[in-house]
């Protein structure tokens, strides 16, 4: 529906310039004195002033979306050749040579446009079709006291108006998004993941599950996020309880997308092994404290339970981050560029990582077996966290 709006404006356009050459030619037939000029301003050349005020409208406009200067150019290149042949060859207005190109013309710019967008913006297909039977072979008809060609131009105008407040209401009231490109190449620091959504409502951007940074769209609905590292890059925007979204592939080349990586594991691995040790001991700590406090009906379960309940905020963090870690460790195995030494020593410390990690986010087994566990996966973090840092 969004789209309506789009197809609206391009049909309002042509049914300007076509309004508009009625009024030229009119005004050219008036002041022409020769059938002759009269006759030829009223066939062949009738389409070279259409194209020309096509290009010009579109010139005039200059928005993305509208199409008819477009049209217009191509128009205007096949209808100027068919008038300058057909002043010495008469069968070419006799045979409405240059309406066949001109509709022609509008119907392969329609197919390229429905092939090349999702969207099928068919509106130039219809416009080329209905010319061909208006100027070929209605021409002497007329509607409402109304010649073809007005007529034509003021239904395309009506329908074009109705098709944009159905567009714009939608546009307004509904969410969507559009991303401008599939994939967008990181540069030497950054690129721009941008589009268009629902105007004056807020989006948000989200890399590798997290949300990275939101923005409120101008009046045309316009966003675009500065985005520093590589990945999946998706957007999302919510209205009137709906959400859409869309998404953007930020690549860079497998060397610094490998630089990159590292670096990110590197980080994540100091900060985790960081948090992990000290919530184990914080636990190992709580339940030494449960043991020596309690009597002789000590019960494990509960206290491992009421242990889990006290740190749950950092449980669940340690478990996205160990998430985050392991989606960073599955890139760098598959990244080209990566040595598979590299990749066997990066991905042999996520394996004791994540071990430590549910030794602290899960615990089990009794108290002694605990520490020993703890101590041990300390110590292997450890040892991995000096080998990380001696690749950098």
């Amino acid at each position: 529906m969004i789209n309506l709006r789009y197809s609206g404006e391009n049909l309002v356009a042509f049914a300007a310039a076509l309004l508009l050459t009625q009024l030229i030619i009119w005004s050219l037939s008036k002041w022409g004195k020769n059938d002759k000029f009269k006759h030829a301003i009223n066939n062949n050349w009738y389409n070279v002033v259409l194209s020309v005020v096509m290009f010009v409208i579109g010139s005039a406009i200059d928005n993305d979306s509208i199409y008819v200067g477009e049209v217009g150019i191509l128009s205007l290149i096949v209808s100027l050749i068919i008038a300058l042949i057909g002043i010495k060859k008469t069968v070419i207005a006799e045979k409405h040579i240059s309406d066949w190109a001109i509709g022609i013309v509008m119907i392969i710019f329609g197919v390229g446009e429905v092939s090349f967008y999702s969207y099928p913006y068919i509106e130039y297909i219809i416009i080329g079709i209905i010319w061909i039977l208006i100027t070929v072979f209605w021409k002497s008809k007329k509607v409402w006291k109304l010649s073809v060609k007005n007529s034509l131009g003021v239904f395309v105008a009506i329908l074009g108006l109705i098709a944009v407040s159905v567009g714009n209401y939608a546009m307004n009231n509904t969410a969507h998004i559009v991303t401008d490109n599939y994939s967008v190449k990181l540069g030497k620091k950054y690129a721009y993941v941008s589009g268009v959504a629902t105007p004056n409502t807020k989006v948000y951007a989200y890399q590798d599950g997290y949300r990275i940074d939101s923005q409120k769209t101008d009046k045309d609905g316009y966003f675009s996020f500065k985005i520093e590292d590589p990945g999946k890059v998706t957007v999302k925007v919510s209205k009137n309880g709906n959400t859409d979204s869309d998404y953007t592939i930020v690549k860079t080349s497998p060397k610094n997308d490998y630089t990159f990586l590292k670096e990110r594991f590197i980080s994540l691995y100091s900060s985790l092994g960081a948090a992990v040790e000290d919530l184990s001991s914080k636990e190992g700590d709580e339940w030494n404290d449960a043991i020596e406090n309690s009597d002789d009906d000590f019960d494990v379960d509960a206290t491992i339970e009421s242990i889990e309940d006290k740190h749950s905020e950092d449980i669940k963090n340690i478990a996205l981050t160990t998430e985050s870690l392991h989606k960073t460790d599955q890139k760098i195995q598959k990244n080209s560029y990566a040595s598979e030494s590299d990749k066997e020593t990066i991905h042999d410390a996520y394996l004791d990582m994540k071990h430590f990690s549910d030794h602290a986010t899960n615990i089990h087994g009794s108290y002694d077996d605990f520490i020993d566990e703890h101590n041990d996966l300390d110590q292997k973090v450890a040892d991995h966290a000096e080998e990380l840092q001696d690749m950098q």
